[in-house]
């Protein structure tokens, strides 16, 4: 399991969340980088000295911002690493999180997020065509939350909000969650499919089969449409909604 330390701000991170606190500075939060590179035994002092990540191998989606910790002057970056693309398996020992004062252009090493020895995430290669995708929040001092700005990747992996609204706009009313079969539906009107896909229950209309979704399949949504980068949530939504009800014979959207 991976396994962090506690966020370090460097030099000029320190210089940016001073300025913060006194109310007159402002600043972007605008990427994350990612090393392999093992820091686990650099002392507090070199990691503060960092101006730049070593043997950097590639930058994380922003995708949200946690504000739950803003009373300390802290703010969460929301973060999504995948292999995507990725031609040589690593071990993420080390994120770098990058600020530029606000009206400026040049970004600087704000912050460092170390793993403990031994307990960096794996982010296995592409080569085999499978998607990993890590989440993370990195947790910094900012001095003062509201004189700070999370720059979200627009070109990147759907931001968590709007996965939120996509996929709350699909309405599966009309399917039955397998879970719910025993309190919802009449014993001996209804029966279940050998193959536990459908079920058949007696209408006035005649004998009608319908089919359930179950409830991990709708709690994977979310997930599967954060693994998917440039599209729209709400499509990749409805497409994973179609190609489950293809097995099932079932109506689509």
């Amino acid at each position: 399991m991976a396994k962090y330390k506690d966020t370090i701000l460097t030099a000029k991170g320190l210089e940016f969340a001073t300025k913060a606190a006194n109310g007159d500075f402002k600043f972007n939060i605008t990427k994350v980088e990612t090393s392999g590179t093992d820091l686990s035994d650099k002392s507090e002092a070199d990691l503060k000295a960092l101006t730049a990540l070593p043997d950097v191998i590639g930058t994380g989606s922003i995708v949200g911002r946690d504000d739950g910790k803003k009373d300390n002057g802290v703010v969460g970056t929301q973060v999504q690493i995948t292999n995507i693309g990725l031609e040589k398996s690593y071990t993420l020992n080390t994120f770098g999180l990058w600020a530029k004062a606000d009206g400026e252009d040049t970004e600087y090493l704000y912050a460092i997020a170390v793993a403990e020895k031994d307990h960096g995430e794996y982010i296995p290669d592409f080569n085999d065509k499978v998607t990993l995708t890590f989440g993370v929040t990195i947790y910094v001092i900012v001095g003062d939350t509201d004189q700070v700005t999370v720059q979200f990747d627009p070109a990147g992996l759907a931001t968590i909000e709007f996965v939120e609204n996509a996929v709350a706009g699909i309405d599966l009313s009309k399917y039955v969650l397998k879970d719910d079969l025993e309190t919802l539906l009449p014993k001996g009107i209804v029966s279940l499919s050998e193959d536990g896909k459908s079920v058949t229950a007696a209408t006035k209309n005649g004998e009608q089969t319908g089919i359930f979704v179950t409830q991990a399949f709708l709690d994977s949504f979310k997930q599967s449409i954060l693994d998917q980068a440039g599209q729209n949530a709400k499509t990749i939504a409805e497409k994973a909604v179609n190609d489950e009800l293809d097995t099932r014979n079932a109506p689509k959207y």
